[in-house]
């Protein structure tokens, strides 16, 4: 709410400063707005979902993009660490717990590719990135980070494996017909 400046004393030039603040403000509060609009629109073309790890309170934030990454819906995610590592695969789920823990006390970076169980049984590749911040005595306070799926990435290597194996041997066979 805009100020009605009274006169062009002292109170006048204090409205008007004021009213100058609120429109920086409004200005500001519209950038972070379209700059929010821009980042959500990139994540969801993308299919990453960003996460804040709060260390001290074992605590997991998620967007609203990272539920379908682990075939939740919106909401179903307590929030509770645990109830991340028990979405991991189960041979899996002590490395990831170890990375984060080992991270959790370092200002390294965190990268790590791990499985997860979707409720329906689904088997996904999750690769994830993070960051450590340090709270102000220095401790580890808290990991930012982003996850993506990366099964079909997984499966594409996988399969140009079995095709390099099989090219080998057809080519192996060749030779031998040639001789």
């Amino acid at each position: 709410v805009r100020a009605t400046k009274a006169g062009e004393d002292e109170l006048g030039l204090l409205t008007d400063a004021f009213n100058h603040m609120l429109g920086q403000i409004e200005e500001q509060n519209r950038a972070i707005r379209e700059s929010h609009e821009r980042l959500n629109l990139a994540l969801k073309a993308s299919g990453v979902g960003t996460w804040v790890w709060d260390i001290a309170n074992h605590r997991i934030g998620w967007d609203e993009f990272t539920h379908p990454l682990f075939g939740l819906q919106p909401g179903a995610f307590t929030g509770a660490y645990d109830a991340f590592l028990a979405l991991v695969h189960h041979d899996g789920r002590e490395r990831v717990r170890a990375e984060m823990q080992a991270v959790g006390a370092t200002d390294e970076s965190y990268e790590s590719i791990f499985r997860v169980r979707w409720p329906d049984g689904t088997i996904r590749d999750i690769s994830a990135r993070g960051k450590v911040f340090s709270g102000a005595h220095g401790q580890s306070s808290r990991m930012t980070g982003v996850f993506w799926d990366i099964t079909e990435r997984k499966r594409a290597e996988e399969q140009l494996k079995r095709l390099l194996v099989e090219l080998e041997r057809s080519n192996k066979a060749l030779e031998l017909f040639a001789y």
